[in-house]
Protein backbone atom coordinates (compact mmCIF):
# COMPACT_ATOMS: atom_id res chain seq x y z
CA UNK A 1 0.00 0.00 0.00
CA UNK A 2 2.81 2.22 1.10
CA UNK A 3 4.24 2.14 -2.62
CA UNK A 4 1.19 3.41 -4.50
CA UNK A 5 1.01 6.31 -1.87
CA UNK A 6 4.41 6.97 -2.25
CA UNK A 7 3.72 6.84 -6.28
CA UNK A 8 0.95 9.46 -5.97
CA UNK A 9 3.05 11.59 -3.74
CA UNK A 10 5.99 11.77 -5.72
CA UNK A 11 3.92 12.73 -9.40
CA UNK A 12 1.84 15.53 -7.66
CA UNK A 13 4.83 16.85 -5.96
CA UNK A 14 7.18 16.33 -9.17
CA UNK A 15 6.56 18.66 -12.16
CA UNK A 16 5.81 17.02 -15.38
CA UNK A 17 8.82 16.83 -18.17
CA UNK A 18 7.65 17.62 -21.74
CA UNK A 19 10.42 16.84 -24.16
CA UNK A 20 10.37 19.11 -27.10
CA UNK A 21 11.75 18.30 -30.53
CA UNK A 22 12.11 20.92 -33.28
CA UNK A 23 14.57 21.72 -35.45
CA UNK A 24 13.85 24.95 -35.48
CA UNK A 25 15.05 27.31 -32.19
CA UNK A 26 12.56 29.42 -31.95
CA UNK A 27 9.60 26.92 -32.08
CA UNK A 28 11.71 25.17 -28.88
CA UNK A 29 12.08 28.77 -27.40
CA UNK A 30 8.77 29.92 -27.82
CA UNK A 31 7.05 26.48 -26.66
CA UNK A 32 9.45 26.33 -23.43
CA UNK A 33 7.95 29.64 -22.38
CA UNK A 34 4.98 29.02 -22.79
CA UNK A 35 5.22 25.67 -20.62
CA UNK A 36 7.42 26.37 -18.09
CA UNK A 37 4.49 29.15 -16.95
CA UNK A 38 2.66 26.55 -16.67
CA UNK A 39 4.98 24.91 -14.39
CA UNK A 40 5.98 22.12 -16.62
CA UNK A 41 9.67 21.15 -16.61
CA UNK A 42 11.72 21.55 -20.12
CA UNK A 43 13.80 18.91 -22.14
CA UNK A 44 14.81 19.67 -25.72
CA UNK A 45 16.08 17.86 -29.04
CA UNK A 46 16.62 19.44 -32.32
CA UNK A 47 16.70 16.20 -34.22
CA UNK A 48 15.20 13.26 -34.24
CA UNK A 49 17.98 10.96 -33.93
CA UNK A 50 18.99 13.87 -30.40
CA UNK A 51 15.65 12.31 -29.23
CA UNK A 52 15.73 8.79 -29.08
CA UNK A 53 19.31 9.35 -27.76
CA UNK A 54 17.88 11.35 -24.76
CA UNK A 55 15.35 9.03 -24.39
CA UNK A 56 17.99 6.36 -23.20
CA UNK A 57 18.68 8.66 -20.16
CA UNK A 58 15.28 10.67 -19.32
CA UNK A 59 11.83 9.85 -19.09
CA UNK A 60 8.95 12.23 -19.91
CA UNK A 61 5.57 12.28 -19.43
CA UNK A 62 4.83 13.71 -22.99
CA UNK A 63 6.77 14.43 -26.09
CA UNK A 64 6.24 17.43 -28.53
CA UNK A 65 7.28 16.08 -31.76
CA UNK A 66 7.72 17.83 -35.56
CA UNK A 67 7.58 16.14 -38.45
CA UNK A 68 9.49 18.38 -40.99
CA UNK A 69 13.00 17.74 -39.58
CA UNK A 70 16.34 16.92 -41.45
CA UNK A 71 17.51 13.02 -40.91
CA UNK A 72 14.93 11.19 -39.59
CA UNK A 73 11.01 12.79 -39.61
CA UNK A 74 8.54 13.04 -37.38
CA UNK A 75 6.71 10.21 -38.38
CA UNK A 76 9.72 7.67 -37.87
CA UNK A 77 10.69 9.00 -34.46
CA UNK A 78 6.94 8.42 -33.57
CA UNK A 79 7.54 4.88 -34.81
CA UNK A 80 10.92 4.05 -33.18
CA UNK A 81 9.70 5.41 -29.89
CA UNK A 82 6.67 3.21 -29.95
CA UNK A 83 8.41 0.25 -30.94
CA UNK A 84 10.62 0.28 -27.74
CA UNK A 85 9.37 -1.08 -24.77
CA UNK A 86 10.40 0.97 -22.53
CA UNK A 87 9.33 4.25 -24.49
CA UNK A 88 6.24 3.06 -26.00
CA UNK A 89 3.46 4.46 -22.85
CA UNK A 90 5.12 7.76 -23.59
CA UNK A 91 2.11 10.69 -25.44
CA UNK A 92 3.32 12.11 -28.09
CA UNK A 93 2.05 15.06 -29.59
CA UNK A 94 3.01 15.62 -33.03
CA UNK A 95 3.24 19.75 -33.55
CA UNK A 96 3.36 21.00 -36.72
CA UNK A 97 2.46 23.16 -39.76
CA UNK A 98 1.59 19.65 -42.06
CA UNK A 99 -2.27 20.00 -41.58
CA UNK A 100 -2.91 17.53 -44.70
CA UNK A 101 -5.96 15.09 -43.95
CA UNK A 102 -3.32 12.39 -44.89
CA UNK A 103 -0.66 13.52 -42.54
CA UNK A 104 -2.87 13.89 -39.60
CA UNK A 105 -4.02 10.09 -40.20
CA UNK A 106 -0.39 9.03 -40.77
CA UNK A 107 0.40 10.75 -37.04
CA UNK A 108 -2.26 8.95 -35.64
CA UNK A 109 -1.21 5.31 -37.28
CA UNK A 110 2.34 5.85 -35.90
CA UNK A 111 1.49 5.89 -32.54
CA UNK A 112 0.75 9.64 -31.89
CA UNK A 113 -2.18 10.48 -29.42
CA UNK A 114 -2.91 14.17 -30.60
CA UNK A 115 -2.03 16.22 -33.70
CA UNK A 116 -1.83 19.98 -33.45
CA UNK A 117 -1.53 22.20 -36.17
CA UNK A 118 0.96 25.36 -36.41
CA UNK A 119 0.42 27.83 -35.87
CA UNK A 120 -1.35 26.82 -32.72
CA UNK A 121 -3.45 28.98 -29.82
CA UNK A 122 -1.33 28.70 -26.24
CA UNK A 123 -4.67 27.73 -24.61
CA UNK A 124 -5.23 24.49 -26.77
CA UNK A 125 -1.66 23.49 -26.55
CA UNK A 126 -1.83 23.95 -23.03
CA UNK A 127 -5.22 22.00 -22.21
CA UNK A 128 -4.13 19.17 -24.75
CA UNK A 129 -0.44 18.34 -22.74
CA UNK A 130 -2.44 18.63 -19.26
CA UNK A 131 -4.77 16.25 -20.30
CA UNK A 132 -2.30 14.09 -21.66
CA UNK A 133 -0.12 14.18 -18.78
CA UNK A 134 -3.05 13.62 -16.69
CA UNK A 135 -3.90 10.33 -18.54
CA UNK A 136 -0.32 9.12 -18.57
CA UNK A 137 0.00 10.10 -14.46
CA UNK A 138 -3.51 7.86 -14.30
CA UNK A 139 -2.21 4.93 -16.56
CA UNK A 140 1.15 5.18 -14.32
CA UNK A 141 -1.03 4.27 -10.93
CA UNK A 142 -3.65 2.00 -12.66
CA UNK A 143 -0.46 -0.08 -13.20
CA UNK A 144 1.21 0.41 -10.30
CA UNK A 145 -1.88 -0.44 -8.30
CA UNK A 146 -1.95 -3.70 -10.78
CA UNK A 147 1.76 -4.70 -9.91
CA UNK A 148 0.97 -4.20 -6.29
CA UNK A 149 -2.45 -6.64 -6.62
CA UNK A 150 -0.14 -9.35 -8.16
CA UNK A 151 2.58 -8.88 -5.47
CA UNK A 152 -0.57 -9.22 -2.84
CA UNK A 153 -2.13 -12.47 -4.67
CA UNK A 154 1.61 -13.91 -5.05
CA UNK A 155 2.34 -13.67 -1.49
CA UNK A 156 -1.40 -14.96 -0.54
CA UNK A 157 -0.76 -18.10 -2.66
CA UNK A 158 2.70 -18.55 -0.96
CA UNK A 159 1.04 -18.35 2.64
CA UNK A 160 -1.72 -20.77 1.54
CA UNK A 161 1.42 -23.23 -0.26
CA UNK A 162 2.60 -23.09 3.57
CA UNK A 163 -0.31 -24.42 5.56
CA UNK A 164 0.15 -28.04 6.20
CA UNK A 165 -2.62 -30.14 4.62
CA UNK A 166 -4.07 -27.31 2.88
CA UNK A 167 -6.31 -27.81 -0.66
CA UNK A 168 -4.98 -26.16 -3.97
CA UNK A 169 -6.09 -22.92 -4.42
CA UNK A 170 -6.55 -21.98 -7.71
CA UNK A 171 -8.60 -18.19 -6.97
CA UNK A 172 -7.49 -15.46 -4.29
CA UNK A 173 -11.13 -16.28 -2.22
CA UNK A 174 -9.88 -20.24 -2.01
CA UNK A 175 -6.05 -18.84 -0.97
CA UNK A 176 -7.88 -16.08 1.30
CA UNK A 177 -9.96 -18.76 2.50
CA UNK A 178 -7.51 -20.46 3.22
CA UNK A 179 -5.50 -18.67 4.97
CA UNK A 180 -8.28 -16.89 7.49
CA UNK A 181 -8.62 -20.82 8.33
CA UNK A 182 -5.33 -21.55 8.92
CA UNK A 183 -4.94 -18.26 11.29
CA UNK A 184 -8.65 -18.79 12.95
CA UNK A 185 -7.10 -22.15 14.17
CA UNK A 186 -3.85 -21.76 15.14
CA UNK A 187 -4.22 -18.32 16.50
Amino acid sequence: MYEVSDLLEEMNERKPLVLIVDDVPKNIQLLSLILSRKNYEIAFAVSGEQALEMLESISPELILLDIVMPGMDGFEVCEKIKANPVTEGIPIIFLTGRAAAEDIKKGFQTGAVDYISKPFNSEELLARVKTHIELKRNQDVKDALIALLQKTVARFRDIADIVPGAPAASGTDEIALIIEKFVREKI
